[in-house]
């Protein structure tokens, strides 16, 4: 009885979304109204709503993972980093550069062993919990997680903008971490800071400090995988400056980026770009899926 009811119900909605497609076509809706219907008609068929965080940014339960996501708005912002920021490596986070990219759902946290395991089924993480991130898993490994998931790796731009927050500063925190609110190696601060703790592990995913949008983990924890693929000049190119930009230019490297446990505090950085080789199952690589509608996936 449930299932006929679930059946009449999403019947409906593809009657409505039928009709107003007819009624676009004959020129009673503009096109960017429909994109916006079928948008919230894929994230209403995936997705349970759970309301607003307390950053005020609507959150979702993803049906098939039980991962919650948060809806980030999208527009432009600036990114790169500037050649007198702390901890910077040259060649790679330069110029500065305006990006837009398009409203998107990014997941809250890293992808826990549990859910990796039960869409997966193996687990090659170091530090093993329920509640830890998964670790040591390939690019390869990761588009097929989301491959089975109907999620999708983030692009190098959606991954920046939803770890920058609306900030422009080295981290979403301000001009530096400390090991309160990050977990990487507190042996190695940015220059001139104190000292902190070094856990030498990871820590749960749910754990210590969200930034403006709510996010945990965008700084620290696990190195997380990118769609794109590596090139230093990238931000040189055409292409890094169109809407929603991506690098398809295969290379045998793509782009990792956050930090983790292990990592200095430089390498946390907002602008932070890290290349490693697609096959790598590095012991501090990891994956925050994002979504988008059908329509508008990248790669």
């Amino acid at each position: 009885m449930e299932s006929k009811t679930k059946s009449n119900k999403k019947g409906k909605w593809i009657l409505l979304i039928t009709g107003l497609i007819l009624l676009g076509v004959l020129g009673g809706i503009p096109i960017v109204y429909l994109d916006q219907i079928q948008y919230w008609y894929e994230l209403r068929e995936h997705f349970d709503s759970l309301g607003k965080n307390n950053q005020g940014y609507p959150e979702y339960k993803h049906k098939k993972t039980g991962l919650v996501f948060v809806s980030l708005p999208g527009g432009k912002f600036m990114m790169g980093s500037e050649a007198d920021e702390v901890g910077r490596y040259e060649g790679d986070e330069s110029p500065v550069h305006e990006v837009e990219v398009s409203p998107f759902l990014i997941a809250k946290y890293e992808v826990s062993q549990e859910v990796w395991e039960k869409v997966m089924g193996f687990n090659w993480s170091n530090f093993k919990g329920k509640n830890l991130p998964i670790q040591a898993v390939t690019y390869k490994n990761c588009k097929e997680f989301c491959e089975k998931t109907g999620l999708s790796v983030p692009t190098e731009a959606q991954w920046e903008y939803a770890c920058r927050a609306g900030t422009q500063t080295p981290f979403s925190f301000g001009k530096t971490i400390n090991t309160d609110q990050v977990n990487f190696n507190g042996d190695y601060p940015l220059k001139g800071e104190p000292k902190g703790n070094y856990r030498r592990k990871t820590v749960p995913v749910d754990s210590m400090e969200s930034n403006g949008f709510g996010l945990h983990h965008m700084h620290g924890n696990l190195w997380e995988w990118c769609i794109d693929y590596y090139q230093m000049d990238f931000y040189s190119t055409e292409e890094a400056t169109k809407k929603d930009p991506v690098n398809t230019k295969e290379f045998h490297a793509a782009v990792l980026r956050g930090g983790s446990y292990g990592a200095r505090a430089g390498d946390c950085r907002s602008a932070r770009r890290h290349d490693e080789n697609r096959r790598f199952p590095g012991g501090s690589f990891g994956l925050r899926p994002v979504w988008r509608s059908r329509d508008s996936a990248q790669q």
